[in-house]
């Protein structure tokens, strides 16, 4: 499929108004950040950064490729020293759609929480094949970290936090941190330490098969030249895999998956879950019973997710 006929395509165009890349469904992610925020913050301590508007610097440029200047947006509470804590917020768009505008929102909630927060993007596959999603993200990350004093930013207190397509880079990037140098992968090591990583429905077995429409869009990681050889493609879909890299060394991890997602299968979640177990990787799954790609079931059970993700990043980021 190519990537006219991807844009062309009415389920694409459904994707594209779903959860990661805009909304959870009629659910603002925003709106769930708040709701679960009041569920376990502390009163007190949310309103001391609630009352003033965090600071920000956005568009900032990353690096400039001939098709595509890369650029992050960053914030962080307007009063204190730091270092503060760092959440790296990872857009979703089937790595087809999508920049860290959509992310924007999210960044600001989590400043007034407390963190230095940044949203991030990455070249689309139509831009560039894999790894450069992970590179670039990684070139994004370590700008902040290079420059962490210039950001107040905590250097050994990273959180990776991301979506869909933005949940597979994120486990993508905590889960081959001890793994490039040994097997000598075309990654750049991230400058810093990751303490947490969150998956909201991302991807994590691309050797699995996938919906024919969805199967497209996973197959548009790679170069087209590779497709026709079976043994090559198999090799590219299984470095791609978070599922590949997970070992007992990876930061802790929590994914929260809706049951019936109908884009990325709950099985992609269980699978991995399944590896951590036998590998002694800390990590936790949140079942939302009957939940689709970020919306459908319960509200109550998203927030009470959102609440656990919350709790789950301030327990591993103030330890």
């Amino acid at each position: 499929m190519t990537h006219s006929e991807i844009a062309e395509n009415d389920d694409y165009q459904s994707i594209r108004r779903m959860p990661w890349s805009a909304r959870l469904s009629a659910l603002s992610l925003v709106g769930l950040l708040t709701t679960a925020t009041l569920m376990w913050a502390s009163p007190k301590s949310f309103a001391a950064f609630a009352m003033d508007q965090p600071y920000t610097k956005n568009d900032i440029v990353i690096a400039k490729h001939p098709n595509r200047t890369i650029k992050l947006d960053f914030a962080r509470p307007r009063k204190g020293n730091g270092p503060f804590p760092l959440v790296v917020c990872i857009h979703g768009g089937g790595w087809t759609s999508g920049n860290r505008k959509q992310m924007h929102e999210h960044m600001i909630k989590l400043a007034n929480m407390g963190y230095a927060a940044a949203s991030i993007e990455y070249r689309l596959t139509k831009e560039a094949k894999f790894p450069a999603q992970i590179n670039d993200s990684t070139q994004c990350i370590n700008y902040l970290l290079d420059n962490a004093e210039k950001f107040k930013i905590d250097p050994d207190k990273i959180a990776l936090f991301g979506g869909s397509a933005g949940g597979h880079v994120a486990l993508m990037l905590s889960e081959v941190q001890n793994d490039i140098a040994s097997k000598s992968l075309p990654l750049t090591p991230i400058h810093g330490h990751i303490c947490a990583t969150v998956s909201l429905a991302g991807p994590t077995n691309l050797t699995k098969k996938f919906s024919l429409f969805i199967q497209g869009i996973v197959d548009s990681l790679f170069n087209d030249a590779d497709r026709t050889n079976p043994a090559t493609i198999a090799q590219d879909r299984m470095m791609a895999s978070p599922i590949t890299f997970a070992d007992a060394q990876d930061p802790p991890m929590l994914l929260l998956h809706g049951t019936k997602d109908e884009i990325v299968p709950f099985d992609q979640a269980t699978d991995l879950m399944e590896v951590c177990r036998t590998k002694n990787v800390n990590a936790d799954l949140i079942a939302i019973e009957g939940g689709g790609h970020g919306g459908g079931g319960k509200t109550k059970d998203w927030e009470n997710g959102f609440a656990k993700m919350l709790k789950f990043l301030q327990e591993k980021l103030s330890s």
